[in-house]
C-alpha cells in the first residue's frame, strides 16, 4: 500500500495530500453554484467543475468563486436584464421584440415637432406646433389617446394647434383629407 503524495502545507505546517486539498470546496455552493468536483488547473488557478441552480454544468477558479466573480451559469445575469427591462419600460409598448404602434406614432409626433433635423419638421416643429407637456411622457398619452386602433394615424382637428388632449384624434387617411380641407376651408 503506497502512501498519499504530499502536495502542500496547511497553515499549521502540516502536509495536505491533493485528494485533501482538492476536496476542500467540494459540496460548497457560491451563488447559484454547487461545487461538483476538482476540474484541473488553469493557468495556475484551481479550476472546479460547478452545478448551477438552473441545472447546467460549467468551469470556476477557487479565486472567481471565493471573490464572488462567479455566481451563476449565466442565467442570473440573464435574469437580472430581464428584471431591469420590466422596471424601465413602465407602460410595456417599447419591448425588444418591436414598439407597438402607439409607441410608435407617439415617437413620431415627438420627433416631427422638437428634431429640427427631422425632414417634416419645417412643416410641423419649424411652423410652431408643439407638443403638450403632459404629453411628453407615453403614459399621460396613452391615458389620453387610448390604443392605436388599425389602419388609423395621429391627426389633428383641422390640422391646426398643438398636439394636446382634445385636439388629436385617432384618424384614417380619408378623416385627415378631410380635416385639411376643412382647414383650407376656413382659411
Amino acid at each position: 500500500m503506497s502512501r498519499p503524495e504530499k502536495v502542500a502545507r496547511d497553515k499549521f505546517g502540516r502536509f495536505i495530500t491533493a485528494s485533501r486539498l482538492h476536496s476542500s470546496l467540494v459540496g460548497r455552493k457560491f451563488g447559484r453554484l454547487r461545487v461538483i468536483r476538482f476540474a484541473g488547473r488553469l493557468k495556475g488557478s484551481r479550476l472546479w467543475k460547478l452545478r448551477c441552480d438552473c441545472g447546467k454544468v460549467t468551469f470556476g477558479t477557487t479565486n472567481g468563486l471565493r471573490r464572488g466573480d462567479k455566481k451563476s451559469c449565466g442565467c442570473l445575469n440573464q435574469n437580472l436584464r430581464s428584471a431591469r427591462c420590466l422596471l424601465r419600460t413602465r407602460h410595456g409598448h417599447k419591448r425588444r421584440s418591436g414598439q407597438s404602434a402607439t409607441y410608435r406614432s407617439w415617437c413620431a409626433m415627438k420627433t416631427r415637432c422638437l428634431n429640427a433635423k427631422q425632414k417634416l419638421w419645417h412643416r410641423y416643429g419649424g411652423r410652431g406646433i408643439r407638443v403638450s407637456r403632459r404629453w411628453m411622457t407615453f403614459e399621460n398619452f396613452l391615458a389620453d389617446m387610448g390604443l392605436r386602433p388599425a389602419g388609423t394615424t395621429l391627426g389633428r382637428f383641422m390640422d391646426a394647434g398643438d398636439y394636446r388632449k382634445g385636439n388629436c384624434a385617432w384618424m384614417t387617411r380619408v378623416q385627415q383629407v378631410a380635416e385639411a380641407k376643412k382647414a383650407k376651408a376656413a382659411a
